[in-house]
Parts: structure tokens; C-alpha cells; sequence
């Protein structure tokens, strides 16, 4: 019988959900993250506001739970995005998506958004004033198919 290998996420309790958190900042959309300067790409200053906060929250929130990891996540993770708009014009979930990796990247919970092999994105009715996502990360690794 031919074995393949296959991506799951760790159902153990050392891998389940390495790191969860409440954001209460709505992420800007991928056509908002670049601006054209005088010729040269630059992060817009919606995006640098977001990263920073972003950085200064996941700090935090390292700072007060003992669990979170301190350094950069390692291997294939698994993401879960919950998106809580801030109004009820129609948005599209995906252009939220690469601000939080980015934003992620940035505030060193993984090395690189290329390490996420798996997601999943919810968009929920408005509930937060100003939008606000929760993020559930996961580590995933191989397993063997019977």
C-alpha cells in the first residue's frame, strides 16, 4: 500500500492553538498597503500605523501571558481569521488577509507568511465599533495516510 504524506494540525496539547489574540483594529486592505512615491513603493501610512500597532499589542500580550511564544514560530502553521467589520458595506475577507500576515511578520509571531500552508477566514456581522479580527494560529505537521 502507497503511504502519502499529508499536512494536519497537531491535535496534541503542545500544538493546539500556539497562539490566539483579540485584535481590536480593523486591518487595512491589500490596494491600501503600497503607495506610489516618486517612483518608489512604499508602505502607506495606514499600513505603518497598523504594523505598529500590531507590534506594540503583540508585546503586550506577550508580556502578560506566560504561554504566548517569545520567539518567531517555527514550521508549517494553520490560521484561522475571524473578521469583525467596523460598518456593513460589502467587503471581500481576502483583501484583509495579507495585512495581518504582514502585520504578523512584522510583530515576529512567525518568520514568514510563506510558513502558513493552511487558512480559513470568517467574516462576522459588524459587532465591534471600528472592525476588529481574532486570529487562532496552529502548528501543522506530516502525518502518514493509511
Amino acid at each position: 500500500m502507497n503511504k502519502e504524506k499529508w499536512l494536519r494540525v497537531a491535535d496534541d496539547a503542545d500544538y493546539s492553538h500556539v497562539f490566539y489574540h483579540k485584535f481590536h483594529r480593523w486591518p487595512p486592505t491589500v490596494n491600501t498597503i503600497w503607495r506610489n512615491v516618486g517612483g518608489t513603493s512604499r508602505l502607506s501610512a495606514r499600513a505603518r500605523e497598523f504594523y505598529s500597532d500590531m507590534n506594540h499589542l503583540v508585546l503586550d500580550a506577550r508580556a502578560h501571558w506566560a504561554d504566548l511564544p517569545r520567539t518567531p514560530l517555527c514550521g508549517y502553521l494553520s490560521v484561522q481569521i475571524r473578521l469583525y467589520p467596523p460598518d456593513k458595506r460589502p467587503r471581500d475577507a481576502d483583501n484583509h488577509v495579507k495585512a495581518v500576515w504582514d502585520a504578523m511578520t512584522h510583530a515576529g509571531i512567525w518568520h514568514d507568511d510563506e510558513q502558513v500552508k493552511h487558512y480559513s477566514v470568517d467574516m462576522s456581522p459588524v459587532t465591534e465599533k471600528g472592525g476588529a479580527f481574532e486570529i487562532w494560529i496552529s502548528r501543522m505537521r506530516w502525518g502518514e495516510d493509511a
